[in-house]
């Protein structure tokens, strides 16, 4: 552990602070959970029991090697076939085509890591808690029995396991009302140069919050950060959570990248199709119509290993040509792909021709067009829809919510005036 305060880092160090921190973090949980750090040429991945979760960790490809150590990785995952895998990245990623690479081998894109950070130097945190509320600091108290409280349960990034066996270098500060446990964070301190203190599973149960206590856990984090010697509290946020994180003094330093593995289809993925997506992902016409001869088009009528449709993955990664060359050998082009390529005139025709397809549902939320122009806030595309007699009822999978719904949800005025004219 420290025994001063650090000297003041920049935001490029402290991006890198806290990437290393979750690096070591994830390293040594995989130990305490039995498991181990594989690593290739400029990449290293957990591999917990050949079936938990395994996390790529921040890895520095080149435009060199990347297909190679790519595929040296599913390798390993198609004889250890590990549950979920995540890929963390700071930005820009190393390289930067690396989420083409990605999507070809059956990952999906993820959600943006926004790293901040709490300079500790300098501050006061003294929270004053209502009675019967208190703050300590723990290492064997466990919390997968509180019912609804966030992050209760061990995962493959933080354990109770790691907590008991390396109290130095990872706590739980827990939060308590008339000794039941409603609150928690957990701290984790990194070691060599640059080490700041991680946050990490930040949550309070739906009936305490609104008290102060999310506040209060992130002053005694501070403080116990501050007197363990590190200057720098650093964490991930989500939108929900990022506005109690500045009230209480963080700061944004950058966004990240992710990348998931959610399903295994890739066990009996075929090179071809990994050829194909990423001819698709790069423009690449010529290989493109090398691969027609010998690739079985039918390939074409499915998903891709990830999920995605063809068309949908050529809009994704904004290739045109690619888009044409797949429509010209059978690959479905949709209302709304037609749509987000541009071809507005081809969206129409394919709305008039098919009667069905202004009621095609989209992505695993199914929502309609309508339902994808209010988030978009796209008023043209609900203009254009609500020429082909779309069924206003048809509620999303998610949120169960009509298109009016959705557009009273995010205030777009115009919509809301237009969808109750029709409905």
């Amino acid at each position: 552990m420290n025994n001063e305060h650090p000297h003041q880092l920049t935001l490029h160090e402290l991006e890198k602070a806290a990437a290393e921190n979750h690096r070591q973090l994830f390293s040594l949980n995989a130990a305490c959970l039995g498991g181990n750090v594989r690593k290739g040429n400029g990449i290293e991945w957990t591999c917990i029991n050949g079936n938990e979760a395994s996390t790529v960790m921040f890895p520095s490809l080149t435009k060199e090697n990347a297909g190679d150590e790519l595929n040296a990785l599913m390798e390993n995952f198609r004889q250890q076939a590990p549950a979920t895998a995540g890929y963390w990245s700071l930005l820009p990623a190393q390289p930067e085509n690396v989420g083409l690479h990605l999507l070809a081998r059956g990952w999906q894109p993820g959600w943006q890591p926004c790293w901040m950070a709490l300079d500790t130097l300098n501050r006061t945190f003294n929270e004053v808690l209502p009675e019967g509320y208190r703050i300590s600091e723990e290492t064997s108290i466990g919390v997968s029995l509180v019912n609804d409280l966030p992050y209760r349960e061990d995962s493959a990034y933080f354990s109770s396991r790691l907590l008991q066996q390396y109290p130095e270098q990872a706590c739980r500060v827990t939060a308590w009302y008339e000794e039941k446990i409603i609150g928690h964070c957990c701290l984790f301190f990194s070691e060599g140069t640059a080490n700041v203190a991680g946050l990490y599973n930040m949550g309070v149960v739906p009936e305490q919050r609104r008290k102060g206590i999310g506040k209060a856990l992130l002053h005694a984090a501070a403080m116990i950060s501050r007197k363990k010697g590190f200057r720098y509290v650093t964490l991930n946020a989500n939108n929900i959570g990022r506005p109690l994180y500045e009230k209480v003094g963080f700061s944004f330093i950058s966004y990240g990248a992710t990348w998931w593995l959610m399903n295994k289809n890739y066990l009996t993925q075929s090179s071809n199709e990994i050829q194909l997506a990423e001819a698709v992902g790069s423009g690449d016409l010529e290989t493109l119509d090398q691969l027609a001869s010998s690739v079985p088009l039918e390939i074409l009528a499915k998903p891709m290993c990830n999920g995605m449709r063809w068309m949908e993955f050529a809009v994704y990664v904004d290739q045109k040509e690619a888009a044409r060359w797949l429509t010209d050998h059978g690959a479905l082009l949709t209302g709304l792909d037609a749509w987000n390529l541009g071809w507005k005139d081809k969206a129409a025709d394919l709305l008039r021709e098919d009667p069905g397809e202004i009621d095609r549902r989209y992505f695993e939320w199914g929502g309609t067009l309508l339902h994808v122009a209010a988030e978009k806030n796209d008023l043209p595309l609900l203009q254009l829809a609500l020429q082909y007699k779309p069924d206003l009822s048809i509620k999303d999978l998610h949120h169960n919510g009509t298109p009016l719904d959705w557009a009273m949800f995010f205030r777009r005025d115009e919509m809301i005036v237009l969808l109750k004219q029709v409905v």
